[in-house]
């Protein structure tokens, strides 16, 4: 016969975590500023980025914030899931893509003339796509 006190886990506390909805924007010198939704039952979170949206490395963890600087993909388009994580398991993020633009994306502040010419067109707008992560710009001709 057993003596004694025996504890037995008869269900989990509280499910996993929920996955995080993660978005990805370039800051003026490249870094790459992530921020996602902060969820029920997370005790933190943990950042994994690629550069070939295959081999995924951890690059931060026991974070308590929603939102993560990366500094180190300067130059190069990465992608990230971001990982909640609790007692129970993890909830892992979809991969976010954080494409690098090469170029001066700074849009000139005339557009050219009818005939091509620099200058004196008309005032040009420039809008940023954070689901592409790049710039556009529509040129106006007056």
């Amino acid at each position: 016969m057993f003596k004694g006190l025996f504890i037995v886990k008869a269900s989990a506390p509280y499910d996993p975590p929920e996955s995080p909805v993660v978005s990805a924007e370039r800051g003026g010198n490249g870094d790459v500023n992530l921020s996602w939704n902060s969820g029920s039952n997370v005790r933190g979170y943990s950042v994994d980025r690629s550069f070939d949206d295959v081999t995924y490395t951890r690059i931060a963890e026991h974070l308590i914030g929603t939102s993560f600087l990366d500094s180190d993909a300067r130059g190069k388009s990465a992608f990230y899931r971001i990982i909640a994580v609790n007692g129970e398991g993890e909830g892992v993020s979809d991969s976010v893509y954080s494409k690098f633009v090469t170029g001066d994306t700074t849009p000139p502040t005339h557009a050219p003339t009818p005939d091509g010419t620099p200058g004196n067109g008309g005032p040009q707008t420039a809008t940023y796509n954070k689901e592409l992560g790049v710039p556009s710009c529509a040129i106006g001709v007056s």
